[in-house]
Formats: structure tokens, C-alpha cells, sequence
């Protein structure tokens, strides 16, 4: 039964922009309220981790001072003082010796007994030694010393010591040049050491610490939501850091990721950034100590301590989801005379523009949808007439270039066979009835009858053909040899294809070598595909003239042949068979050139007939 005609604007039927205005309201709402949660929840991680980044650093500021103190023990010891004074009038004077008197030598015992117990006492110590104005005087390691041919006093900890005046200067991590090879990177205190009486310049003191003591404090940290803390020296690289979790797995000692971190701390003086590692998001929160400008820095997953915003997201979501599935059942039997034509009619266009252009709307009103259906209608009827006259185009427009192509045969080539057999008449010369069979026989085939399609064994013969004209004309200047295998003697292609390329392999490869020349035609089957490799040993070409051949006519412009150009040839075959098949050259200079045509497998049927015969 068909509905009353009534009409009605549409814009009065569209009631589903309420649900559009509920969507945007409720998804504004989650936009802000999520805002707001995930900035409580990174204002809440960052104070977590402020807090012991601030406990690590008066520890650290606390191991430091530790360890200064036994260096500042040089500054006070008497015997340590009284041998560098010695050795330091030593090294003014112009007469230097190392140890010149038995009550230096003295000096020298009891000054190395004060650095045994921090040595033997702490397994973090592992060098101290005591450099002067040109040299190491004295020397208490875990490690052998290598005596080596530089000026310790030019290293960056030296001279950082001596700039520092008297204040603990903190440098590394660093192997030392003078240790042995089983020496670690490790961190060097240094501060410079004066003369007690005087105040004169003596030398610098150089404490190493290894990173067990400040591990073993860092792991013993509670962290939260899968942070990390590890520690930075002033030039951003890596001292330590705690046991990487299977929640940040981040390599702190990789050069990209120490390389962003170091991005993010000079780009940020709040101590807080957001950064983003191998895809993932991680939130940092770090602080500089002033003394030994260590940066202490918290490394937090970011998608961790956020999660309990995504639990909030989708609770918000699914309460959303549900408003709108009692939205949508109030609505439904009111739109559902809106909504199911306007479906229909969309369905049809996704139909029509998969190709079916058959089907037509079916028009029930008047309102602003009948009339889009009888518009969808009426614009289905023009494109199918479109279509078919642009398919008629279409198709004429390729008969005739395929006409066009195959008629390019040069008078020059029947001149120059016609007037080799007249002079071969007049020399009574007996090849002129065999050359004049193989002229008949090659216009035969070439016009087929009208018909484009060939069997393989026609197209081969007529090639056979032409290579006896040429032959003749050319008298011991090549010879050829055809293989054709049985399998595709019958099988169809389009005619005059191959005869071009022969006929470039005389004019461009055999007619410009010196000497005898051989061709080469062999056609097979491989699969769903026919191979025909033309061969030949002239004189090849470059891979400049080889890679346009196919794309410009003038690549081999010849007056004397067919005329037919192979990219006539390889246009041809592309045409009528697709992109996937045609022409290959390759070609080496002064070897000769092998051309390999693609043709598609085409059994001789009724289809194939009524097409193209």
C-alpha cells in the first residue's frame, strides 16, 4: 500500500540532531573532566617524586661531604704537608731529584699510611692519589698504575680542582689513562691542596669512587606507578640509576635517550616535562644539585599513573553509550520514516558506485527525499548513456590506433625488395623466384586477411620470411636460426610483432658490425606466458639508448624498413593484452643486443574468433 502524499521539509524530520547535541555535550564535559584528572594526576606523581628526589639529593650532598673530608685530610695531615712542601722546593729548584733526603723519604711513608684505612675501611674508594705541580707524588689503588707519557695536570678534574680554589670539584664517570686496563669508569673528587703555613699552591688530591654505595641507596627507594631515579652528571650523562622494572625498561645509558633527556631539561625550568622514548610517553621531574651539579631525575611511564583516567574515561563513556541507546529507542518510531528512505537511498548509491547501474530508486513522496530519488534516477540514466557512448569511443578509438600501428609499413622496404629482384632478373640470378615467393608470402601474412589475431607458427614464418629477403639482399652478411616450440606453434597472438625487431637487429646491430653476423629466434612457453627471444651479435648499444627505446620514436629512426618502431611494438602489445606484458632490451656495447618479448597464453576459441577474426 502505497504511503499518503503529504508533504514535509526535511529539516523538521531531522530529529536526530538532539542525540548529536546530547554526543557534544557529554563529549565536551569527558574532554574537560579528563583535562582536569590527568593534570591532578601529574601534579600528584610529580610531588611523589619531588619529594625523594629532594631526600636523594641531601643524601647525595651527604655521601659527597664524606668522601671531601678525606680529601681535605691533605690540607691538615702534618707528614703529608711536610713532603709536599719538600717536593715542591724540589720541583723549583734547578737540581730535581724525587725523594733527596732520608727525612723525605720519611714524609713520604707516613703520608701514604693516611689513605690506607679509607682505602682498605670502604669498598667505594678505589684510587687516591696526589698529584703535584708536574707529576703524581703519591699513590693508594685498587688498580696497577701504568706510568704514562702525559701531563696530568692538563686533565679536566686537575684543572678543575685548581679553578675551584679549595672546594670539592666532582667530575666523571671516567677510566684514567695512567690505570691499567681493568680499571672502571668511575667518579673522581679532586680539590686542590695549599700549604698549611704559606698558603702556596701544592698539588691537586684525586679520590675515585665507584657507583656501588650510590646504587645500593637508590634501589632501596620506593617508587610508585613504575618510576625510575637515576642520577646525571653536569654534562648530562648517565652515573647511575635504579634496576630498570618490566614497566620502564628505558636504557638510561643509550646515547638518543640521555641526548632527549638532555633536550628536555635545558628546554624546561620547571623541573617537569613530558617526553616521548621508543613510542612511549614518560614524565620527568628533576632537580640540579648546586655543589656537585648532579641532576636527579625521576623517569615515570606515563600510561601507568594515567591509567585510572582511562578507567574514568571509559566509565563516562559507557554511561554516555547508554543515554544514547535510550535516546535512540525513544526516537526510533518517530524517525523511522526519516531515517529507513534515506538508508535505502544510500545503499543504492554505494551499489551504483561499485557499478550497478541498473537499479533505480523507488520514489514514494515528495518531500526533499523523493525528489533526491528521482534526481539519483534521472542521473543513473545519463550515466549509463554516458558509458556506453564513452565505451563506443573508447573501443573505436583503439581498433583505429591498432590499425593506425600495423599499417606503418614503409614503401621504402617494398622499393628496395623490388628493385633487388629486377636486378636479379637482368643478372638471370637464380634467387629471385625464392625472393619473390618470400616478398608474396610476407605481404600474405602481413594482411592476414583483415584479421589482427595470428597463430604463432604464421607469425615466425612471416619473420622467417623477411630474414630471406634480407638475407638475399645481404649476401653473406648474417645468418639465422629459428626455434619454435610445439606447444605454442597454435596458440594466437597479434600479428607483426616480431618482424619490427628483427628488422632493427640487421639495420642497428648486424648491417653496422664488421664481418658475419648471427640471429637468434627462439619462442617457448613458460606458465601463462610466451617468451620469444630475438638475439643477435652486432654491435649493441649504450644503457642510455637501451632505457629509451621503448618510449621515444626516435631512438632507431630507419628510412629503409618497415617503419614500424619498437615502440610502436610495445605499444601494441600493451594495448591489447595490459602493462604486464611487452618488451625487454639489454644490451652490451660491442657484444650484441637480446631483445625478450611477453605475450599472454591465447588458445585458438569461439570467443577469440568472434572477437577478433
Amino acid at each position: 500500500m502505497k504511503q499518503p502524499n503529504f508533504f514535509m521539509g526535511l529539516k523538521n524530520k531531522v530529529l536526530l540532531s538532539v542525540v548529536i547535541l546530547i554526543a557534544v555535550t557529554v563529549f565536551l564535559f569527558t574532554y574537560v573532566a579528563l583535562g582536569i584528572f590527568q593534570k591532578s594526576m601529574d601534579d600528584k606523581n610529580e610531588s611523589f617524586y619531588r619529594q625523594n628526589i629532594k631526600n636523594v639529593s641531601t643524601h647525595m650532598n651527604d655521601y659527597l661531604d664524606e668522601i671531601g673530608a678525606i680529601a681535605n685530610e691533605s690540607n691538615y695531615n702534618y707528614d703529608l704537608q711536610n713532603y709536599l712542601r719538600a717536593i715542591s722546593l724540589e720541583q723549583n729548584s734547578s737540581n730535581y731529584s724525587e725523594l733527596s733526603s732520608q727525612a723525605n723519604m720519611r714524609d713520604y711513608e707516613l703520608a701514604m699510611q693516611i689513605f690506607s684505612s679509607p682505602l682498605n675501611d670502604r669498598t667505594d674508594i678505589t684510587n687516591i692519589m696526589v698529584f703535584g705541580k708536574k707529576r703524581m707524588l703519591l699513590y693508594r689503588s685498587i688498580y696497577s698504575y701504568i706510568q704514562v707519557i702525559t701531563d696530568d695536570t692538563k686533565s679536566e678534574w686537575y684543572q678543575n680542582a685548581v679553578e675551584a680554589e679549595g672546594k670539592l670539584v666532582v667530575t666523571g664517570p671516567q677510566r684514567h689513562a695512567f690505570l691499567s686496563s681493568d680499571a672502571q669508569e668511575e667518579l673522581t673528587v679532586s680539590r686542590s691542596i695549599y700549604d698549611s703555613e704559606s698558603g702556596d699552591f701544592l698539588g691537586v688530591i684525586l679520590v675515585d669512587i665507584n657507583t656501588n654505595e650510590i646504587e645500593g641507596y637508590l634501589n632501596e627507594i620506593s617508587t610508585e606507578n613504575g618510576g625510575r631515579i637515576c642520577i646525571l652528571n653536569s654534562n648530562k650523562e648517565l652515573i647511575c640509576d635504579q634496576t630498570a622494572t618490566k614497566e620502564n625498561n628505558v636504557d638510561m645509558s643509550d646515547e638518543v635517550v640521555l641526548e632527549k633527556i638532555s633536550e628536555s631539561i635545558e628546554s624546561d625550568s620547571q623541573g617537569r616535562s613530558i617526553i616521548q622514548i621508543d613510542g612511549e610517553k614518560y614524565q620527568i621531574v628533576f632537580n640540579t644539585m648546586e655543589r656537585s651539579g648532579w641532576i636527579i631525575l625521576a623517569l615515570t611511564p606515563y600510561n601507568i599513573y594515567q591509567s585510572a583516567t582511562f578507567v574514568n574515561m571509559i566509565e563516562i563513556l559507557l554511561l554516555f553509550f547508554l543515554l544514547m541507546v535510550i535516546i535512540m529507542i525513544a526516537l526510533n518510531h518517530l524517525l523511522g520514516r526519516i531515517v529507513m528512505p534515506v538508508k535505502s537511498l544510500m545503499n543504492m548509491v554505494d551499489m551504483a558506485d561499485a557499478g550497478n547501474l541498473s537499479l533505480r530508486a523507488e520514489v514514494e513522496s515528495r518531500d526533499e527525499i523523493g525528489q533526491l530519488a528521482n534526481s539519483f534516477n534521472n542521473m543513473l540514466d545519463r550515466i549509463e548513456n554516458l558509458k556506453e557512448q564513452v565505451e563506443d569511443e573508447q573501443e573505436g578509438k583503439r581498433r583505429m590506433e591498432l590499425q593506425a600501428l600495423q599499417a606503418q609499413i614503409n614503401p621504402h622496404f617494398l622499393y628496395n625488395t623490388l628493385d633487388a629482384i629486377i636486378w636479379m632478373a637482368e643478372t638471370d640470378n637464380r634467387d629471385i623466384v625464392p625472393m619473390t615467393e618470400a616478398l608474396a608470402k610476407f605481404f600474405r601474412i602481413s594482411l592476414n586477411k583483415g584479421k589482427e589475431f595470428i597463430q604463432m607458427q604464421g607469425e615466425l614464418n612471416h619473420v622467417e620470411n623477411y630474414l630471406v629477403i634480407q638475407s638475399m639482399r645481404y649476401l653473406d652478411k648474417f645468418t639465422y636460426q629459428i626455434e619454435v616450440a610445439d606447444d605454442i606453434k597454435e596458440l594466437l597472438t597479434i600479428k607483426l610483432i616480431i618482424q619490427p625487431i628483427v628488422e632493427n637487429c640487421i639495420y642497428h646491430g648486424i648491417k653496422q658490425k664488421r664481418g658475419h653476423g648471427q640471429i637468434w629466434i627462439r619462442a617457448y612457453r613458460i606458465e601463462n606466458y610466451i617468451k620469444v627471444e630475438i638475439k643477435d651479435d652486432g654491435v649493441g648499444m649504450n644503457q642510455e639508448t637501451c632505457e629509451n627505446l621503448l618510449y621515444s620514436n626516435e631512438a632507431f629512426a630507419n628510412s629503409s624498413g618497415s617503419g614500424i618502431g619498437i615502440k610502436n611494438v610495445n605499444e601494441r602489445i600493451q594495448l591489447s593484452f595490459g602493462k604486464s606484458y611487452g618488451l625487454h632490451y639489454e644490451s652490451t656495447l660491442g657484444v650484441g643486443t637480446v631483445v625478450t618479448v611477453t605475450l599472454p597464453v591465447i588458445e585458438k576459441s569461439e570467443i577469440v574468433k568472434e572477437r577478433w577474426q
